[in-house]
């Protein structure tokens, strides 16, 4: 073999790597570029015909691995699913979904302070009524319970088989019935029903509320007509019991509705994403983290539409509003266009 040959042999090993080197990467790239840009993963070879979870999330966008974490970039099933989470929404990886940067980091950190989540008022006054506290103001949260005995008081057991089914940070699906739609964070409110993948929603229906609000005050009733009644299968319907239920069997009289809800408003008309979702404080009991009153409407304040507002008016289809138009101000100067 001459010395030519006999570079060209040597020099045959480092020119393949080379190659080699060159194609993985170009493949990173194209992979890297697609996850970015146009959601083609390779998550999508295996989970096929998976549709646009709203009109602002599209999966062409998105992909998966921006909100379900894990490794997009592996073909096997236990290397790409290593990682992934089922329910991005859950307030204990929202910060990585969610809560990414681009996406909604205000949202996810101003929620975890909220009332949906907390549950402080409820709490403490419960233990305040049941002689468990001396005060009905103290700043306890479902984030305690962890630290509670399972086999804690009376209260503390009433609260958590009862009050403690409706927050944010309850696992959703961990229980048969309607127990088992409630929680698992922002999807408690934001969710659709919908076969197969979920589908998100800003336009948040009444029966997302009320299938949490329909016990207490029964306000999410009443708004409805609905007068829960205590007695077995009354009022009877052509002879036998009711066929008008709830939850739990409770069955209910119809009544007259409220006039706002008989104009066609459903909840989230009046009650603010800050209402919902808080604005980042702490609060003791609902009625001071609620931005919205009957003069907000009545004797209505105006101010100039701001960001939010504007990005807010863009968000529904059926409300054009103009830059510097003046709309309704709340209680702690929130917005409402």
């Amino acid at each position: 073999m001459n010395k030519r040959n006999a570079k060209l042999f040597w020099a045959f090993p480092y020119l393949l790597l080379l190659l080699l080197g060159l194609l993985f990467y170009r493949e990173k790239v194209r992979e890297h570029r697609a996850t970015e840009g146009t959601g083609q993963e390779k998550c999508l070879g295996c989970h096929q015909n998976v549709p646009d979870i709203s009109r602002s999330h599209p999966i062409e966008a998105f992909g998966c691995a921006k909100c379900h974490l894990g490794n997009p970039f592996s073909a096997d099933k236990k290397t790409a699913h290593r990682g992934m989470v089922k329910n991005p929404a859950h307030l204990s990886v929202a910060e990585k979904t969610c809560g990414q940067d681009g996406c909604h980091p205000k949202q996810v950190s101003d929620v975890k302070h909220s009332l949906m989540a907390t549950n402080a008022g409820i709490y403490s006054v419960l233990l305040y009524q049941w002689g468990e506290a001396t005060s009905p103001d103290d700043s306890v949260t479902v984030a305690d319970l962890r630290r509670v005995p399972s086999t804690g008081t009376l209260a503390v057991e009433h609260f958590r088989k009862f009050c403690a089914t409706c927050h944010l940070w309850k696992r959703l699906g961990d229980l048969p019935g309607e127990i088992g739609t409630r929680g698992g964070g922002c999807v408690d409110c934001h969710k659709l029903p919908a076969k197969g993948h979920s589908r998100l929603t800003t336009q948040i229906p009444m029966h997302q509320c009320v299938k949490c609000h329909n016990r207490s005050a029964r306000v999410g009733l009443s708004y409805q007509g609905i007068f829960e009644s205590e007695w077995y299968g009354t009022p009877y319907d052509r002879g036998g019991p009711s066929a008008d239920t709830l939850s739990s069997d409770r069955y209910f009289y119809r009544l007259v509705p409220d006039l706002h809800q008989q104009a066609g408003l459903v909840c989230i008309d009046c009650h603010t994403s800050i209402d919902a979702m808080g604005d980042g404080k702490s609060y003791a009991h609902f009625e001071q983290q609620i931005t919205i009153t009957c003069k907000t409407c009545h004797q209505p304040e105006f101010a100039p539409a701001d960001s939010l507002s504007q990005k807010l008016a863009n968000l529904n289809p059926y409300l054009a509003l103009q830059p510097n138009q003046l709309v309704a101000v709340a209680d702690h100067r929130a917005q409402l266009p």
